[in-house]
């Protein structure tokens, strides 16, 4: 049995939020970093009140998703709704683990927690899907003007920092710039990796020849 396209989509974007998730557990939360977009407001909010991570980000993302379903492809929609969904539950499932811990080494779990996370979202970017949040714009503007996605997301990583200087601890906003940016570096990587090509204009008075030796010799596309 062939596994669809469709499929293949929904299995990138559950496998994706699985690792993520799990990273945030392992890692990001109990070293009290902070990830980006949605899911680092929802962080710093947990920090400050306790209040269950994967509730808020289900919560705060109701508005964006009602926003996006406005003005983005149904399709896409629908796989954010299941890359949101997974990951929340996931996060949930994920809540009795234990954390690993490094209070005096916090460059290790910045710099594993990065790149497990970047793995996580880039697989769930693979499936054409998200985890809601900012992860729908970067998608848009990553379609519009081919911005990297990992690289849009630093940017919004950057804006949830510099509201973390002011009400967190300004050692900790510095390792988890660190882990975001080894995150977006991961998610580029894997981005890049899937769908990385190159489009070439040949002038030639012999194409009929040239085309077939392209064809032929090289197996490329003409």
């Amino acid at each position: 049995m062939t596994i669809s396209e469709r499929q293949m989509r929904w299995l990138y974007i559950i496998t994706g939020s699985f690792i993520a998730a799990l990273s945030m557990r392992l890692f990001i939360i109990p070293n009290g970093l902070i990830a980006g977009g949605v899911s680092g407001l929802a962080l710093i909010i947990h920090y400050l009140t306790g209040w269950e991570v994967s509730l808020l980000i289900i919560l705060m993302n109701i508005p964006i998703f009602y926003i996006g379903w406005r003005f983005l492809h149904a399709g896409y929609i629908q796989r954010s709704l299941l890359g949101v969904a997974g990951f929340s539950l996931f996060l949930r499932i994920f809540s009795g683990l234990p954390g690993l811990v490094y209070p005096e080494e916090l460059i290790l779990p910045a710099l594993f927690g990065g790149f497990i996370n970047g793995l996580g979202f880039g697989l769930i970017f693979r499936g054409r899907g998200s985890t809601g949040g900012t992860d729908i714009i970067s998608l848009i503007l990553n379609r519009l003007y081919s911005y990297g996605v990992g690289s849009l997301n630093l940017v919004w990583n950057a804006l949830v920092m510099v509201l973390g200087t002011f009400i967190y601890d300004f050692r900790l906003v510095g390792y988890t710039l660190i882990s975001t940016f080894v995150a977006g570096y991961v998610i580029d990587r894997i981005q890049l990796g899937f769908n990385r090509g190159m489009w070439v204009m040949i002038v030639s008075s012999n194409p009929d020849a040239l085309a077939q030796a392209i064809l032929n010799r090289l197996c490329r596309g003409v």
